[in-house]
C-alpha cells in the first residue's frame, strides 16, 4: 500500500494526501487496518463510500479484490508436446 501511494497520484487524492508530502510507512498503514478489523469498522466505512457513491450519481455491482501472487511453476502436469493445453501451463507466469 506504501508503494502504491507513492507511486499511484490518484490514489493518493483519495486518501486525501499532499503530492508533496511524507508517506505513513508500512507499518502504521497495516497497524490502522488492524485496528478496522478490530471494531468492524470496514464494512461501515465500505457502506459510507458506497452511499457517497450512490449520491454522487455513480453505480456499480458488487465485487470481489482478489490480491494475487504471481509465482515459479515448479512441476507440470502436461509434456511438452501438451502445454499449449495444460491449464496449469496458462498461468504460470
Amino acid at each position: 500500500m506504501e508503494d502504491a501511494l507513492y507511486e499511484i497520484t490518484s490514489m493518493r487524492l483519495f486518501a486525501g494526501l499532499s503530492l508533496e508530502g511524507a508517506i505513513s510507512d508500512h507499518t502504521t498503514i497495516m497497524n490502522f487496518r488492524h485496528l478496522l478489523e478490530k471494531h468492524k469498522l470496514g464494512r461501515k466505512l465500505f457502506k459510507e463510500v458506497h452511499k457517497w457513491l450512490s449520491d454522487s450519481g455513480i453505480y456499480f455491482k458488487e465485487g470481489t479484490i482478489v490480491d494475487a501472487t504471481i509465482g515459479r511453476l515448479e512441476k507440470t502436469c502436461c509434456s511438452s508436446s501438451e502445454q499449449l493445453n495444460c491449464p496449469e501451463q496458462l498461468f504460470s507466469t
